[in-house]
């Protein structure tokens, strides 16, 4: 058995999902405007995208998949709208990763991190809601596939963060003990709450350009929960134990 691990989430705490997905919706929206009149714009769409992956979690449960198929999301944003679904919907979901892979890079400071973790010989996992398929491509294009011990998608660990069945998942798939792993993400409730829950040590990405709520500050100092701004920061590799 392993003596640690470290696991990252991956939108928004090994990249700028922000900006990715901004571009993406931006570009189906001029698809949809150019092959079918649609009049919205980009946050009339962007709404209603997310309206459905809500439906669908209400309706299947937090765990199904179904959820993150864009494809589906926008089949149900087609008929909704009054346009036919096929063969828009597939069309779309195409575009929206072809955009989200062009505007990919890797957040500052964490390819020297995860080198030094390499280094160290520490077990670097990526635990991350969604399919597969993006997210290797994610990886892959960012390039961090020769850093990375192994990539768990919610699809392969059959649970949603912050479920704890995904996190047993994790710490199994590292063969290491909970207590012994850390897990680093952007998101206090799937990220750090599902995490700590379980036993590990669960650290809040927040940089500086992403503000916390009052909730969640005051529930980090209050219960002292590590806070990494930046990757470059020295006091990051003493967080993680690394010398």
């Amino acid at each position: 058995m392993r003596d640690r691990a470290v696991f990252f989430d991956l939108d928004d705490t090994l990249y700028d999902f922000g900006v990715c997905n901004q571009a993406a919706e931006e570009a189906s929206v001029a698809y949809l405007r150019e092959q079918l009149g649609y009049q919205g714009d980009r946050r009339a769409y962007h709404k209603s995208i997310y309206r459905y992956m809500d439906a669908i979690q209400e309706r299947l449960g937090s765990d199904n998949l179904a959820c993150h198929s864009r494809t589906l999301r926008n089949a149900m944003f087609l008929e909704e709208e009054g346009y036919p679904a096929s063969p828009h919907a597939g069309r779309l979901e195409e575009i929206y990763w072809e955009v989200t892979f062009r505007y990919l890079a890797p957040e500052p400071g964490i390819i020297g991190l995860l080198k030094e973790l390499k280094k160290a010989g520490i077990y670097v996992g990526i635990g991350t809601n969604l399919t597969a398929f993006p997210q290797y491509q994610k990886i892959a294009r960012l390039g961090l596939s020769d850093l990375i011990s192994q990539i768990i998608p919610s699809e392969l660990a059959g649970f949603e963060k912050p479920s704890a069945g995904f996190f047993a998942y994790c710490a199994k798939e590292a063969d290491v003990d909970p207590k012994d792993c850390v897990f680093i993400g952007d998101n206090f409730l799937h990220d750090v709450t599902g995490s700590r829950a379980l036993g590990m040590k669960g650290v809040l990405y927040a940089p500086d350009r992403r503000s916390m709520s009052e909730e969640v500050t005051e529930q980090v100092a209050r219960e002292r929960i590590p806070v990494i701004r930046d990757y470059r920061d020295p006091m990051v590799l003493e967080l993680l134990e690394i010398s």
